[in-house]
Formats: C-alpha cells, sequence, structure tokens
C-alpha cells in the first residue's frame, strides 16, 4: 500500500536536491556519453544514515563521503575507490528505501511520456547543481522510479565486481502491463524467458540487457524495483548481514536460480537482493 510516509520520503529526497549546494555526480571523470534507458544511480534514501552507513560499510566494506547541502547530509557511497551511489537522510517517520535513476535524453519529455502513459508524477524536473535534471515519477501499480539526464554523461558499462549493482528487478502484481508500459515510455526492448521453470521478463536498452520483470513473490507488499549487489559467496553474505541486524526474506535456496540469490531487508527497512554471478561457477 502506497502510505502518505512514503510520499513524504519522496518528496523530502527530491526538494533537498534542489539545494544551491552542489551534489556529487554520478561519474567520477566526466564521460558525456549517455546509456538511455539503463539504471545508472542509486540511492538510499534512510532515517538514519549512522546506522547505515555502518551496516553497507560492515557487510560491503563500502566507503562514504560525506556532504552537507542546505543542511541536509549527503553521503558518495565508494566500492574500492569508485563511486556507485549514494545515501541521503531524510526525516523520522518514513520509510528507508533504495531508489533507481534511469537516465533519460529529456526529462521534461520523458515525465510527459510517463503521464501520457498514466503515471503520477511526485516531482518534475528539476535541475540539481552538480547532478543534472532529476524527476520522480510513480507507475501504474505503485512503482517508484526517477528519470536522470547526468550534466557530466553517465558512467561507462564495466565489468561488474564485487558488492557494486549487478541488475534491477520489477516485482510486478501485472507483468504484461509493466511491460507494455515501460516500453512506452523507455527505449526498452522486452524478451520472454523463463527462470526455476516461471516466466521472466528481460528488457533491453540497445540490445544490452537494463533489467528484469517478474511477478511479485511477496504477499501484501506493493509493486517496486528492487536492486540486486553481486556477491562472491550468498551464503556467507547472509549470515553476515544477519548478524549485523537484517532481516532474511529469502535465504539461499537450491530450488532458486541455483542458490545464488538472497532476499534481505537491512535494519531500517529497505529491501535489496544478494546475488553470485554467474549463478551456475
Amino acid at each position: 500500500m502506497i502510505t502518505r510516509g512514503l510520499l513524504l520520503l519522496l518528496f523530502a529526497v527530491m526538494a533537498s536536491a534542489c539545494s544551491s549546494d552542489p551534489y556529487p555526480p554520478i561519474t567520477e571523470v566526466p564521460t558525456y556519453t549517455y546509456r538511455y534507458g539503463h539504471f545508472v544511480w542509486h540511492e538510499l534514501a534512510t532515517t538514519d544514515l549512522a546506522s547505515s552507513e555502518k551496516f553497507y560499510e560492515e557487510l560491503f566494506n563500502w566507503e562514504f563521503i560525506e556532504s552537507d547541502t542546505d543542511g541536509n547530509t549527503y553521503a558518495l557511497i565508494l566500492n574500492e575507490g569508485k563511486h556507485i551511489g549514494g545515501m541521503i537522510s531524510i526525516p523520522d517517520g518514513n520509510p528507508t528505501t533504495w531508489l533507481g535513476a534511469v537516465s533519460v535524453e529529456d526529462t521534461e519529455n520523458a515525465v510527459q511520456t510517463a503521464i501520457q502513459n498514466g503515471s503520477d508524477v511526485l516531482i518534475d524536473q528539476v535541475r540539481i547543481t552538480g547532478r543534472g535534471t532529476m524527476a520522480l515519477i510513480k507507475d501504474p501499480q505503485g512503482a517508484f522510479l526517477s528519470f536522470i539526464h547526468s550534466s557530466s554523461g553517465d558512467p561507462v558499462l564495466e565489468e561488474i565486481n564485487s558488492h557494486e549493482w549487478l541488475w534491477m528487478e520489477l516485482w510486478s502484481e501485472n507483468p504484461q502491463q509493466s511491460m507494455n508500459y515501460y516500453t512506452s515510455i523507455l527505449p526498452l526492448t522486452v524478451e520472454q524467458a523463463s527462470v526455476d521453470d516461471q516466466p521472466y521478463w528481460i528488457l533491453s536498452a540497445d540490445e544490452v540487457r537494463a533489467g528484469g520483470i517478474i511477478y511479485n513473490p511477496i504477499t501484501n507488499m506493493p509493486s517496486q524495483w528492487i536492486p540486486y549487489i553481486k556477491v562472491v559467496d550468498p551464503e556467507f553474505s547472509t549470515q553476515k548481514a544477519r548478524r549485523l541486524g537484517a532481516t532474511v526474506l529469502l535465504e539461499p535456496t537450491e530450488s532458486i536460480r541455483n542458490g545464488s540469490v538472497a532476499v534481505i531487508q537491512d535494519p531500517n527497512g529497505a529491501i535489496f537482493c544478494l546475488q553470485k554471478w554467474p549463478a551456475n561457477e
């Protein structure tokens, strides 16, 4: 169910981004190249920045560089020195969640196309000093998505290292509706596959895989985009996450993707998946 608190969270994230102070760019070095239709940035909106940093630092050995933007703390996430995302402090009473940002050629046009296809616009295009333009929408089933056009270009597609973003997956109540929607608003194509004898839909942009869609596996949880983080040993990382205070929603199980996946809820409530990749190695 979409709560007022979640909407407040989303408004808090984007409103803080309208700061006159610069936010870190999404690329360490400007690329001025773009991967439209792909997820290029991830941010954790958290009510307890210190405990979120501690959890992810101990789980993944991430490092953080904090900056102050109009009195609100932003933490740039680094994995082995590489910029991979951010964390932003939000007011108490709002749920903690991971938000993914998709690269678009024109943020304003992307918003208008989303509206025409049934989206609710939570935050219209805003220009963020140091970052570019962003917007925040809710798809027809309630999943939240950011659009971004980075002023410095998008991160280049490289080999994914451990503890970096591996994949984004939409847990959808109606996959056919989701496929129609996302291929209408973004430059995506869709291919049907099968995973564990269950239907799976792969989204691609420029013939490069960009994300997946499955039937929502969790009862009473609204549709949402879930990030996957690459790990070497999902069983070890799952047990470590549990010791650090996380809730394990799904243990690695041989019947599900060859035991390569776990679903974790961090101590502040944000959901993400761990995955070994390739799964059969």
